[in-house]
C-alpha cells in the first residue's frame, strides 16, 4: 500500500472524479515496493477544506504507468514543468475507512510505503510505518507509556536536505530526536562520525538527540 500526500481539493477531486492520482518519479526510491496494490490518499488540511489531515478512504489500483505533466494536464497553460515525469496510479473500488485515520501534529508532506493490515487498525499516521522490526519495538513501547511522538519527522532547513527522525517527542524545554540505529553507529567510526555531524545539526534545531542500540532496546525497553 503507497499512502500519498493530496495537496489541494482539486487533487481530491481529481481521485474522486476521475480515479486517478500522480506520484513525481524522483519521489520513489524504494523500488522494492513499487508499484502498489492499493492507494491511501492523505488529504491536507487544504485538501479536507480545514477540518484534519487525515486518511478516509483506501482505493485498489488497476494499474500504474508513466506520464508527463503534459500528458496528465493537457489543457494547462505552457510551463517549465511541463515535461516533469510521473507515476500515473489509476484507482478504482474506493473502500471508505469506519473512521478517518488523522494526524496529531501537522506535517507537510507524507508518503509512506504500508501495508493494508496496518491501515485496519492504526489510530493515527504514525502507526503506518513499517521501517523496521526494531523501530515497531519502540514505537509499541511509547503508545504503551502514552509517550506523545511523531514516526519519521521530517526536519527542513533552508540550505539543507530535510532531517528525518525515527522519532520526534516535542517538550517544553527541549524537543527530543530519538534514533534506533542498530548497533553500526556504536561500531563503525565512519558512521558514528556522520551521525555526530548530523547531531550537531540537529541541535541547532532545537533538538536533543537520544540513541538507542538494537540490545538495548530489546533488553531494557523500559530503561530507554
Amino acid at each position: 500500500m503507497f499512502v500519498g500526500t493530496v495537496p489541494s481539493a482539486s487533487d481530491l477531486g481529481i481521485i474522486e472524479r476521475e480515479h486517478w492520482y500522480r506520484v513525481p518519479v524522483d519521489t520513489i526510491r524504494d523500488q522494492e515496493h513499487w508499484p502498489p496494490t492499493w492507494f491511501a490518499p492523505w488529504e491536507t488540511m487544504a485538501a479536507s477544506g480545514g477540518k484534519a489531515q487525515q486518511i478516509r478512504a483506501l482505493w485498489s489500483v488497476s494499474s500504474v504507468e508513466p506520464a508527463t505533466r503534459e500528458q496528465l494536464f493537457p489543457g494547462e497553460e505552457p510551463k517549465a514543468r511541463r515535461g516533469k515525469r510521473y507515476w500515473r496510479l489509476a484507482l478504482q473500488d474506493p473502500e471508505p475507512l469506519a473512521a478517518p485515520i488523522v494526524t496529531v501534529r501537522r506535517r507537510q508532506s507524507v508518503f509512506i510505503y504500508s501495508d493494508v493490515r496496518r491501515l485496519a487498525t492504526a489510530t493515527s499516521i504514525n502507526d503506518l510505518w513499517c521501517t523496521s522490526v526494531l523501530e515497531d519495538v519502540f514505537w509499541s513501547g511509547m503508545k504503551k507509556r502514552k509517550i506523545p511522538a511523531e514516526r519519521q519527522w521530517a526536519t527542513y532547513g533552508q540550505r539543507a536536505e530535510p532531517a528525518i527522525f525515527d522519532f520526534a517527542v516535542f517538550c517544553t524545554r527541549e524537543d527530543i530526536d530519538i534514533e534506533v540505529d542498530g548497533d553500526q553507529h556504536h561500531t563503525v567510526p565512519a558512521i558514528s562520525r556522520r551521525d555526530s555531524r548530523r547531531d550537531n545539526a540537529t541541535q541547532l534545531k532545537g533538538f536533543r538527540t537520544l540513541r538507542f542500540d538494537s540490545q538495548r532496546v530489546r533488553r531494557d525497553l523500559n530503561g530507554c
